[in-house]
């Protein structure tokens, strides 16, 4: 599944504003939320409020260990920074859509000369 994440992502970051990019990241997001279901950085303070059994190992789901961990941290390594860039392209290009349509509703509203010959 990464592989045609990542490289779908290209595709839809290919767009002309930020509208395609909130599909990808709100993918991203969510593989990088699940990611973090698996390793065992969670606050002992947060997994004892919750009843979570050994919560001295930092783990959410007991049975996430060895190469389960290793898998989903290095899909946490792609997908960190793609949703830091799809955020900084949202934030750069939120308003570009408002634009492109008023600049084609006022080319659509000039009156054009007619040429007779």
């Amino acid at each position: 599944m990464l592989p045609t994440f990542t490289t779908n992502s290209i595709n839809i970051l290919a767009g002309i504003n930020g509208v395609e990019v909130i599909q990808g990241f709100i993918i991203a997001l969510s593989v990088l939320l699940n990611d973090m279901l698996y390793l065992p950085v969670w606050p002992q303070a947060f997994l004892e409020y919750w009843s979570i059994p050994n919560p001295e190992e930092g783990r959410l789901l007991d049975w996430a260990a060895g190469e389960v961990v290793q898998r989903h941290l290095m899909s946490a390594y792609f997908m960190a920074p793609l949703v830091g860039v799809c955020a900084g392209f949202l934030w750069h290009n939120w308003y570009v859509p408002d634009l492109i349509i008023v600049v084609f509703l006022l080319k659509a509203q000039v009156p054009r000369k007619s040429v007779s010959r």
